[in-house]
């Protein structure tokens, strides 16, 4: 898993196109019913979204809507993690920033 952590960190650096054929499944395990495979598709994508630049966000709109959603994830653990990832994305994505703004706010609420 780590190793594949790195591979797609290294091919989106390249060109975000590489990940053209990737981005259906991460899409689609973003919403796996195992907390725990949700957990680690979570930190793949959020890696691969809080780049430094908006062009992941840009090129993959499906994915990025996809991962905001779990910010009210069932899971607390994947909830928290999520909290991280906006922020980073806040800094990270600004033409993107009301949307990520959006996602994080109902968490400021979050009992858990």
């Amino acid at each position: 898993a780590d190793n594949m952590e790195v591979l797609l960190q290294s091919l989106s650096k390249v060109s975000s196109d590489y990940l053209m054929y990737l981005a259906p499944d991460l899409e689609r395990d973003l919403m796996l019913e195992d907390p725990e495979m949700r957990s680690k598709c979570v930190s793949r994508v959020g890696n691969l979204l809080c780049t430094g630049d908006d062009r992941m966000v840009q090129a993959y709109p499906s994915l990025f809507k996809s991962f905001l959603k779990r910010s009210s994830d069932a899971d607390t653990s994947i909830r928290v993690k999520m909290c991280n990832y906006l922020g980073q994305l806040i800094e990270a994505c600004m033409q993107h920033r009301s949307d990520t703004i959006e996602a994080l706010c109902p968490r400021m609420h979050d009992i858990d």
